[in-house]
């Protein structure tokens, strides 16, 4: 069986969101690297999963006596039923919040390589933008060119679009292998 998500980023709209086809036998902590191909993060800053009381949180924060490791819990384990929901939190002190939603569990596909992207809207902030309130601020400087803010915020965010979405691009990064592992090259 193949679980199919609708992550939606909250506090945003019109909403960005993504569908997804992800194997519940995958750990909590590939769940983590799905959503950071599918909504275009880079999986810089920390991580946790919650519903309830119950937390399934990052190895790299240090949690409280009944938190559950990511890479200790499989996606099935967390998610038994259809509608079950998570909220996703990326970047703990930006506090990104996204829903992770199961919307229905599906036969496996032969020949597809999963996890794998059907659908979505529009382009995830970029990282280090300060978080749902600054993130929406800084589109309305962008719309506005009389803004005093607006050349250095342009210049801030390049050329960014937030209405750009592409399935392909994000399938490719689901399936590059570079993005499944942690970025260690800072401890050593």
């Amino acid at each position: 069986m193949i679980y199919q998500f609708r992550i939606t980023l909250l506090g945003i709209e019109p909403p960005i969101w993504r569908s997804v086809l992800v194997d519940p036998t995958m750990a909590m902590d590939e769940l983590h690297f799905v959503m950071q191909s599918v909504m275009g993060w880079e999986s810089e800053f920390e991580y946790q999963f919650s519903s309830g009381k119950r937390k399934i949180i990052d190895p790299e924060v240090e949690g409280e006596e009944d938190d559950e490791f990511a890479p200790d819990i499989l996606i099935g384990q967390a998610f038994r039923k259809e509608h079950d929901k998570w909220l996703y939190t990326y970047d703990l002190e930006d506090n990104w919040q996204h829903e992770i939603v199961l919307e229905k569990i599906v036969e496996i596909e032969p020949g597809v390589e999963y996890p794998v992207c059907l659908d979505g809207a529009r382009a995830c902030p970029p990282e280090g933008t300060g978080g749902t309130a600054a993130y929406l601020n800084d589109l309305a400087i962008l719309k506005n060119p009389k803004d005093p803010e607006h050349a250095a915020t342009k210049d801030l965010y390049g050329d960014y679009d937030p209405e750009e979405f592409d399935k392909d691009m994000v399938n490719e990064e689901l399936h590059d292998p570079e993005n499944w592992v942690e970025d260690d090259e800072d401890e050593d």
